[in-house]
């Protein structure tokens, strides 16, 4: 069994839309891979920083790993 890539750093994204911004976290394996990416969405009273401890392990097993914060919700208008 292959050892755990280093854990990358977790990037907090603005995304602008005509609504205004949406937040999205991405953490990103290095060196990048080509597994597809997992993109996880908050339940009700929650954001997206719900997974900022989720991201990195994820990532480190090689997946791109993004989760968005809801209309409402983080740091999304």
């Amino acid at each position: 069994m292959q050892p755990l890539a280093e854990t990358p750093p977790l990037e907090t994204l603005q995304t602008a839309t005509p609504s205004g911004p949406l937040e999205l976290l991405a953490c990103l394996p290095h060196p990048p891979t080509k597994q597809q990416p997992l993109l996880f969405v908050h339940g009700v009273h929650y954001a997206a920083a719900c997974f900022n401890a989720v991201l990195p392990l994820i990532a480190r097993a090689g997946y791109p790993s993004y989760a968005l914060s809801l209309r409402g919700h983080g740091r999304s208008w």
